[in-house]
């Protein structure tokens, strides 16, 4: 708390969830923290995101952290509560390795090859 607490009166966003030890920060530590923004007059600068969810970086919450991002980096004020994340999808590996052919047995009818 201290440490978030420094920096303001800088905007600063506090993710937390049920289900890790940040459960309690939406009752202790984030009106502990609004009200020392307050004092620089920007208890607004503080936000806070809590859903029910295990410890992580869920897409609940990125998707609202999508929202705060683009108030405070982007100065835009026009955006809802959420901004829906798309679809992901994994590429097969074979398309992620710099080196494709390491770890592949060699073909034997390549030119060269005993």
């Amino acid at each position: 708390m201290d440490v978030v607490g420094s920096l303001a009166p800088r905007p600063v966003l506090l993710p937390s969830v049920t289900r890790d030890w940040t459960n309690q920060n939406p009752y202790y530590e984030v009106p502990a923290i609004r009200a020392l923004y307050a004092l620089y007059g920007a208890a607004n600068r503080v936000g806070e995101i809590h859903v029910d969810a295990n410890h992580g970086y869920c897409r609940p919450i990125r998707e609202r952290m999508y929202v705060w991002f683009l108030k405070w980096l982007a100065e835009d004020t026009h955006v809802g509560s959420s901004v829906k994340e798309p679809a992901l999808s994994i590429s097969p590996e074979s398309d992620l390795r710099l080196f494709p052919n390491i770890g592949r047995r060699p073909d034997s009818s390549a030119a060269g090859l005993c």
